[in-house]
């Protein structure tokens, strides 16, 4: 029977890994935040050059899928990031009422100077963990994610 002390009526250890994986969150969004206001841009907005430049071509659809954001919110994101250069938009020869979203070679670039400094932010981070906890930290991190994910699966194009 798990011990249970915290006034929530869950287990101890339950809330403590909520708990840390609230901060680790936390702690990643303010570094991104600071790192992208060198480039004058905002965390939604690398989310969206990211998965851009990740699952090319994207649709609207998809790309608000996939960073999770209502698509009212992803056309104000969009703009802002095709008046910068960044991205363009183009239509879907398949729906006329469909853009596919594509980095421009300004947006390329700069995703592939940004990216690689938090890869080795969080590569760091794991370092300090012995390889074989990593693999159990792996498969562990992803039954949570497949647990949080089911029925939210994004459109395949």
């Amino acid at each position: 029977m798990k011990e249970v002390k915290n006034h929530y009526g869950l287990p101890d250890l339950d809330l403590e890994i909520i708990h840390r994986i609230f901060h680790i969150k936390k702690e990643i969004d303010y570094k991104a935040s600071q790192e992208m206001e060198k480039y004058d841009l905002s965390t939604s907005q690398m989310d969206i050059l990211a998965c851009s430049k990740f699952h090319q071509p994207c649709t609207s659809t998809s790309l608000a899928c996939l960073v999770r954001v209502s698509k009212a919110n992803l056309t104000g994101v969009l703009n802002r990031l095709e008046k910068k250069g960044l991205i363009k938009r183009e239509e879907d020869p398949s729906d006329a009422r469909s853009k596919i979203i594509t980095l421009t070679k300004k947006g390329e670039t700069l995703v592939d100077k940004i990216i690689p400094k938090f890869l080795y932010l969080l590569t760091d981070a794991l370092s300090t963990i012995p390889q074989e906890e990593k693999v159990k930290l792996e498969k562990n991190l992803t039954t949570i994610f497949e647990f949080l994910t089911v029925g939210n699966e994004c459109p395949q194009e």
